[in-house]
This record gives structure tokens, C-alpha cells and sequence, in this order.
């Protein structure tokens, strides 16, 4: 078991694989005033290259990829040869995930410390591999309610964006890294029960409710 199994078996439990999510033609930021032709994809972390595939339109029409002349997939940023018209509207099809490997590895560490057994996951023992994983599944979901609200107080609101408390995505991924937690923690518990609690470690903490941000 490597440090790639651990991040590949994470992905999947997020369900952050390079063909999981995919929007639709959604709106893209940027000022449409027949001159500006640098706009921005609603998520960043594409894996959709607009250089590459196609997936922007204007007005309902397909770019070509030979019409777009970079694009930043890491921050959703891309540049068109020719502006839009004024009034038009620009949107875009794309795959997107969540996070780097190097993120996911580091959710997995954060995992192996709370088991008090290892930062490594290869090390980590078979029966605790489905604790580890849901714990780090809740660093995770965690993470992302940190980005959504940088983002909304950044302005990020357009149509694709909640506009109503306590239904949007930070509520919703808080609630998800609870879960996980939850889970996370029944998981642990139950492996030493099966093993005998002599076995298990004294752990430091006391894991309860994720923070909620204000």
C-alpha cells in the first residue's frame, strides 16, 4: 500500500476523480463589453483545457480550442482571441476536482495522527485504513467550506451561487465533514473493540463537533 494508493483511495471517496464532476454551461466571469477577452470559469482547478478541448461558448455557440489562446486551469482563468460583443453571454462546459494530491496526502497525515500510529498511510493498519479515510474525507469537506466562504465574501455570487443562509455549500460541506467525523471516529472505535481496548492508544484529543466558521 503506497502513498499514491492512499491519495487514489481518498479521491475516490470524495468522489474528486478527473471525470466526476462536471458543470454544464455555466456562467463565466468577466466584463462583456466587446474588448475584454479574459474570463474565468465559476471553479477553479479545471481539468478541462479550453486550449486543448472545447468547452466555452458565446451565445450558445461552441468556441474552438484553436480560439482560445491560454488558459490557467488552476485558477480557471483562460483568454479568447476575440472579445465577446457587448450583451453576450459566455459560458462553459468543464471537468473540475477539488484538490491536489499533495492536499489529499496532507488531509491523510493529519488522519494518521489522530490513530496515534503513523503520518504515513502505508503504515497504517489494515482495520484502521477505513477510520483514516473518513477522518481525512473530513479534513477535506472541512478545506472546502474555507474556500467557499473566502469566495462568497469575495463577491463570487452569480447564478450558479446560493443566495439563501443555511442552504448553501459552506453549510453543506460542514455538515458533510461532521459526518465524516462521526463515521471516522464509530470506525476507530469499533477496530479496537474487535481487537480488544487494551490495544487501543491514549489519544490526546477529544474529537467532537467541527467548528462551525462565523
Amino acid at each position: 500500500m503506497s502513498w499514491d494508493t492512499g491519495v487514489s483511495d481518498l479521491r475516490t471517496l470524495l468522489s474528486d476523480g478527473p471525470e466526476d464532476r462536471y458543470n454544464y454551461r455555466k456562467r463565466c466571469f468577466g466584463e462583456i463589453n466587446g474588448l475584454n477577452t479574459r474570463f474565468k470559469t465559476f471553479e477553479f482547478r479545471r481539468v478541462t483545457d479550453f486550449t486543448l478541448d472545447q468547452g466555452v461558448f458565446i451565445d450558445g455557440e461552441a468556441v474552438s480550442a484553436s480560439d482560445v489562446t491560454s488558459d490557467d486551469v488552476k485558477t480557471g482563468e483562460f483568454v479568447l482571441v476575440n472579445p465577446p460583443e457587448d450583451g453576450s453571454v459566455v459560458e462553459a462546459s468543464y471537468y473540475s476536482q477539488w484538490f491536489l494530491d499533495s492536499e489529499l496526502d496532507q488531509f491523510l497525515q493529519v488522519a494518521g495522527l489522530w490513530l496515534n500510529s503513523s503520518n504515513d498511510y502505508a503504515q497504517t493498519a489494515g482495520g484502521l485504513i477505513p477510520a483514516a479515510l473518513k477522518y481525512a474525507a473530513s479534513e477535506a469537506y472541512l478545506k472546502q467550506a474555507q474556500r467557499w466562504r473566502s469566495f462568497l465574501s469575495q463577491g463570487f455570487k452569480v447564478e450558479d451561487a446560493p443566495n439563501k443562509d443555511g442552504t448553501g455549500p459552506v453549510d453543506s460541506f460542514i455538515k458533510m465533514a461532521e459526518t465524516f467525523r462521526e463515521e471516522a471516529v464509530k470506525s476507530r472505535d469499533e477496530y479496537f473493540t474487535r481487537q480488544g481496548r487494551n490495544l487501543q492508544p491514549l489519544f490526546g484529543t477529544v474529537v467532537g463537533r467541527v467548528r462551525r466558521m462565523p
